[in-house]
């Protein structure tokens, strides 16, 4: 077996930050909905909420549906921010299918039915080929850890915020189109965000729900992206989720036999 695995570099700013981060955080407190609220308070507080989830650790099952692909199987993954990615996916009785580590700048990716190994710059372009989904992987960062937020706006857009019910939603419009973010203020989280065209056209909506505590802050324990325009369809589902817990492992080997790609 070969190994690959991530500068220490990186472990050591983690450590750090990390260091940091855990005198900010405290149990959620909700935002408190009973006087009018100023959409860029609520936007701090989802901000602040997010900046808690430094890592994830998880495994549970995976279904993607694309006009490429329809495939499902189980899946366990190692996420910490802002940077690194790990994943193996398994198939019927625990059969490895593939494994992934990536990073912001590079990935490694290990078919094990084709037995290559795929290296390249981690580009939208490449992570399309290798997930079938135009995605960038600050984006999948973000949606696996759901910690949706309110990065790379439409440049003046001013948000308009609404209290429907239990739910607050904040709204940008511009000439690029419309995005929605619904926002429990019990979680302080996005629990769905909706992008439309400029014609009013749905282009994506990603969901996350059934919500469970774990250690100061609440994850979702499924998340789906749906795209009507190009029929793709993503779901994930956790059955065992831990936030912040230790040191994660991004140790990573495949075969000698394996045969290796650059793209």
């Amino acid at each position: 077996m070969k190994n690959f695995e991530i500068p220490l570099k990186h472990v050591r700013a983690w450590v750090f930050l990390t260091t940091i981060l855990f005198f900010s955080c405290s149990a959620p407190r909700g935002i408190d909905t009973s006087s009018p609220l100023d959409p860029l308070r609520v936007i701090d507080a989802v901000k602040s909420r997010n900046a808690c989830i430094r890592s994830i650790q998880g495994s549970g099952s995976i279904s993607i549906e694309t006009a490429r692909l329809s495939n499902s199987g189980n899946i366990r993954l190692r996420l910490r921010k802002p940077d690194s990615l790990a994943v193996d996916i398994s198939g019927p009785f625990g059969i490895g299918v593939a494994k992934g580590l990536f990073t912001s700048k590079e990935f490694v990716f290990y078919n094990s039915i084709e037995n290559t190994l795929t290296r390249g710059k981690t580009s939208q372009e490449n992570l399309r080929n290798l997930l079938y989904m135009p995605i960038e992987f600050r984006e999948i960062l973000d949606i696996l850890s759901g910690s949706v937020g309110f990065d790379h706006l439409p440049a003046g857009a001013e948000p308009e915020g609404e209290l429907r019910g239990d739910i607050y939603c904040i709204t940008y419009r511009s000439v690029e189109g419309t995005r929605e973010y619904e926002i429990d203020p019990k979680y302080e989280a996005v629990t769905r965000y909706v992008r439309k065209s400029p014609s009013g056209e749905v282009l994506e909506v990603i969901r996350f729900r059934d919500y469970r505590r774990k250690s100061n802050v609440y994850l979702p324990t499924v998340i789906t992206i749906d795209r009507p325009g190009s029929n793709e369809h993503f779901m994930l589902m956790f059955d065992q989720l831990t936030v912040n817990e230790g040191q994660v492992d991004f140790s990573f080997q495949y075969p000698k036999s394996a045969v290796e790609v650059n793209i």
